[in-house]
């Protein structure tokens, strides 16, 4: 009998799963299914948010939109799998259905979800109420604006103050990409430089926390010379509509951004029977499955699997979900063949940061670069990874399009 198999979440891990199955041209149903019809790009989100655009032309945003999102067709052109657009509701474990909001119940033989995480507001009062967020395309597009009228209704040396609350990845990755675009807005509104600040909060001692000690050293060197200011240890303990409050005081701002922190997708709350970890995350075993319902993967951000010999989760990155996905897809062809899986093999990240215009830190363990050369590797690393989801004739004018518009920030 024919098995199904049913991804939900079209991330980089559920893309990873889809095509390491759709090449092994099983005799099963594989269905794919998302709440979008596209998937999302964010390693380039930072510069969406930044994208300096021309005010003489009128905005084709889905243009804009398109380079952070390739459509779910573009990377399954006439395969033997269906896409679906819908959003999950509830999962029967026991039954083994899934049940979505217009579709209705799927029932499935093995489940892959791979929906990812949500911004962690860690109960902040009024932190979601007045923050700008990076999860989504909608979310960076509404933040790059807000930052272009802020400077339309500012009056010419009237204060301007951006705050980041997070010094992660994102959050150094955006205060970089930030000053390019800050520094455009500034000449073509007369807008002296010196009356706008960026400050970067982070509650933690070090910038980039789980990256090496030069990594963090040359992140804060970096960010510190384009002339953003950072608060290290100091949580923010409340916000007001202006203000950040901190213990002993606060910090005006007029757009706070929200960096610092995300949690399994609250999808998982209903699982209250499943042991979760740290931000809500799924604990599975060696093998991505829940322990007690062998027929359910858990990939990417959402999974919690601490390394068998350090006891430490790997980081949320992209590079986890897309290996937690292959490893997925290859585990299944060995259950369909009645064999059993070996462990998934945890890999050390490759850590590479841009930080602005055509600089980025890379930290390959045995080998440390900064600059332009670091730049390079990470717009090589989109196309290598655009190539490995769309033809040739696609991605390469696709990564030229976008190359050329996210220069135009620096």
């Amino acid at each position: 009998m024919q098995k199904t198999i049913l991804i939900v979440g079209g991330g980089y891990a559920g893309i990873a799963a889809a095509k390491g199955l759709i090449k092994q041209r099983l005799d099963a149903r594989i269905i794919f299914v998302d709440q979008n019809s596209y998937h999302a790009l964010p390693s380039d989100f930072y510069e969406l948010a930044s994208a300096h655009l021309s005010e003489k032309t009128p905005i084709d945003w889905d243009r804009i939109k398109r380079s952070v999102a390739i459509p779910f067709a573009d990377i399954f052109p006439h395969q033997s799998i269906e896409i679906k657009n819908d959003r999950l509701k509830h999962v029967d474990l026991e039954r083994n259905i899934c049940v979505f909001q217009q579709n209705g119940a799927q029932s499935y033989d093995y489940l892959l979800l791979a929906i990812g995480t949500e911004t962690n507001f860690y109960t902040i009062p009024h932190l979601q109420e007045y923050t700008h967020g990076f999860k989504t395309i909608p979310d960076v597009l509404g933040a790059r604006n807000t930052i272009d009228e802020l400077f339309a209704r500012k009056a010419k040396h009237e204060p301007i103050s951006i705050v980041i609350g997070g010094g992660g990845f994102t959050g150094c990755e955006v205060a970089a990409e930030l000053i390019g675009f800050i520094r455009k807005l500034a000449a073509h509104h007369s807008q002296p430089l010196s009356s706008i600040t960026v400050t970067v909060v982070e509650a933690g001692a070090t910038l980039l926390p789980g990256g090496s000690l030069w990594l963090q050293s040359a992140a804060k060197k970096r960010l510190e010379e384009l002339g953003v200011v950072i608060i290290f240890e100091k949580p923010i303990q409340s916000v007001t509509s202006r203000e950040a409050l901190f213990d002993g005081f606060s910090l005006p701002y007029d757009i706070l951004f929200w960096t610092a922190g995300v949690k399994a997708n609250s999808f998982f709350d209903q699982w209250t029977d499943i042991k979760k970890e740290k931000g809500g995350c799924v604990a599975v075993d060696q093998t991505l499955r829940l322990p007690s319902h062998q027929h359910v993967f858990i990939l990417g951000d959402a999974a919690y699997c601490p390394h068998p010999a350090t006891g430490k989760p790997e980081p949320m990155t992209a590079q986890t979900a897309i290996q937690h996905g292959s490893y997925a897809a290859k585990t299944i062809i060995t259950l369909l063949k009645n064999h059993a899986p070996m462990p998934y093999r945890h890999h050390a990240p490759i850590l590479l940061v841009p930080l602005g215009g055509k600089y980025a830190i890379v930290d390959l363990g045995w080998l440390r670069i900064r600059g332009f050369l670091g730049w390079l590797l990470k717009r090589l690393a989109i196309l290598r990874y655009l190539l490995s989801l769309i033809p040739l004739h696609k991605a390469i004018p696709l990564w030229l399009a976008n190359t050329r518009l996210f220069t135009k920030n620096d």
